[in-house]
């Protein structure tokens, strides 16, 4: 028959282990809870920065509006000559049209 003190021991040892068990998860929360809040504060605002663009909103690109703009001259010059012209007075105060923006006729 086991002794009063060694019973005493072992259902110490239990308890301990038992609450040795419960303490790691707390352990890993309070290890792990100051960077997962990092986390989630920086996914809010992440989501928060960018709300216009994931709605379906977007920057209007100037340079690529100008583009129609500028590409027009050189349409309508070979609309009415037939074929692209080589200088382009709408880019820059005038540039070689081959720098522009068309796309030439495939042969």
């Amino acid at each position: 028959m086991k002794s009063k003190s060694s019973q005493t021991t072992s259902q110490s040892a239990q308890e301990s282990t038992a609450q040795g068990k419960g303490s790691l998860g707390n352990n890993l929360w309070n290890r792990w809870k100051d960077h997962v809040l990092a986390l989630a504060v920086m996914a809010a605002l992440a989501l928060i920065y960018n709300y216009p663009v994931l709605s379906g909103k977007g920057l209007r690109m100037e340079d690529m509006t100008q583009v129609s703009g500028m590409s027009k001259e050189l349409e309508d010059a070979k609309a009415i000559n037939g074929r692209y012209p080589l200088w382009t007075n709408a880019l820059f105060g005038g540039m070689p049209a081959y720098q522009s923006p068309w796309t030439p006729p495939i042969r």
